[in-house]
């Protein structure tokens, strides 16, 4: 099983464009991904925010899986809404909550 700082390293290193996204270090995503450990992701076939707050989403391209991807979005009214918009054959299959952190 990997440590805590293994797991935060993996996460910034998979999150990277959320750090971009956010306008935050990589010393603060560090931080940040070594409180959050190994965050637990909902399934939008199981579960849909209950709140506006922004999200880390796994965006599934229909056509071409090799445009995969992670966006920050919020869901409202039956809708994600993303940063930098989304393309209609886009898909958010699954969603984890931005943990709290502060930008020192």
């Amino acid at each position: 099983m990997k440590d805590k700082e293994q797991l935060a390293k993996d996460f910034v290193k998979a999150k990277g464009v959320l750090a971009y996204n956010l306008n935050v270090s990589y010393e603060n995503m560090f931080k940040w991904g070594f409180e959050a450990g190994a965050p637990k992701w909902n399934l939008v076939s199981e579960k849909l925010p209950e709140d506006d707050k922004l999200k880390l989403v796994y965006i599934e391209n229909e056509i071409n899986p090799i445009y995969n991807s992670y966006k920050v979005c919020h869901y409202e009214g039956d809708n994600w809404y993303c940063v930098g918009g989304r393309n209609s054959q886009e898909v958010v299959s699954r969603w984890i909550d931005i943990p709290e952190y502060k930008i020192e």
